[in-house]
């Protein structure tokens, strides 16, 4: 693998694993995670998170998955069921109510000025809403041929499912830091009460947005609901440094409420809710 496109900053493998029969592939800005499944019930037995390098252009994807193709394992692009989830799309969530007869592209360019390439849509039945998301033309084409069954899914589906299960009788709010966008969700009694995402170029942009919608929302700064995880793994506890100097309590209840060990949802939480 060349050094000067990415690298694996983690990597697990089981002994014995010649097939997978679930493969879900996790594409970012500048990440790539790759988790396999031998069985739908049981847990990961295969698991690599690979790392691009920025690209010196801005609104190009870093994640080249034609330059690392052959450095995927095999069993990864032959397993039986294959997930690609764009983990860091622009998106727009229509309800049911709003969403007949309405033009994707028409509705997107409304809210995203920059356009749009390769426009999916999904219903989420879960909350009610349509979901319209894009690809860049590059990216969508790579996986498809990267992996010959793949099947193209809003991540947003599994992810809103587990969120859901897990709200109660208190505001809670889920907080994705990915390559160049933070993602906030926010749930109440079942309720989606807030989704969207916002581009930001530091950690203090990061607490900007984070507090802003805590404060849209009605939750405390001592709010032992807010849910945190960042894919940039190697940044990961310098962002959480910055963040508890504000917001002191967040994923505390990460284990309890959500089930997730901590220590792999602070870089892993949209893994491990889309598992």
């Amino acid at each position: 693998m060349n050094p000067s496109i990415c690298k694996i900053v983690h990597s697990y493998q089981s002994d014995n694993v010649n097939h997978l029969d679930r493969a879900d592939i996790f594409i970012y800005r500048s990440a790539l995670v790759l988790v396999g499944y031998q069985s739908q019930n049981e847990a990961f037995v295969s698991f690599v998170h690979y790392q691009f390098n920025e690209l010196p252009v801005e609104d190009i994807y870093a994640t080249q998955i034609q330059m690392i193709e052959n450095d995927i394992p095999e069993i990864y692009k032959k397993a039986t069921l294959q997930n690609v989830y764009h983990a860091e799309p622009q998106y727009v969530l229509v309800p049911f109510s709003e969403a007949q007869g309405m033009n994707p592209y028409e509705v997107f360019s409304e809210l995203h000025s920059k356009g749009s390439e390769k426009l999916l849509t999904q219903d989420i039945q879960i909350v009610g809403v349509k979901e319209i998301y894009n690809y860049p033309f590059r990216v969508y084409n790579d996986a498809a041929n990267a992996f010959e069954n793949a099947q193209f899914s809003s991540y947003h589906k599994p992810l809103f499912h587990k969120l859901k299960q897990a709200s109660g009788d208190f505001k809670s709010l889920f907080v994705s830091i990915k390559s160049k966008n933070v993602e906030l969700i926010g749930f109440y009694r079942g309720n989606l009460l807030y989704a969207n995402s916002f581009e930001y170029k530091s950690n203090a942009d990061v607490l900007y947005f984070i507090k802003a919608v805590m404060q849209d929302l009605g939750i405390s700064n001592d709010s032992e609901h807010i849910y945190i995880t960042t894919i940039l793994k190697e940044q990961q506890e310098a962002i959480f440094e910055f963040l508890k100097t504000n917001i002191s309590n967040f994923n505390q209840n990460v284990t309890s409420i959500l089930g997730c060990p901590e220590s792999y949802w602070n870089s892993y939480g949209d893994v491990f809710l889309c598992s």
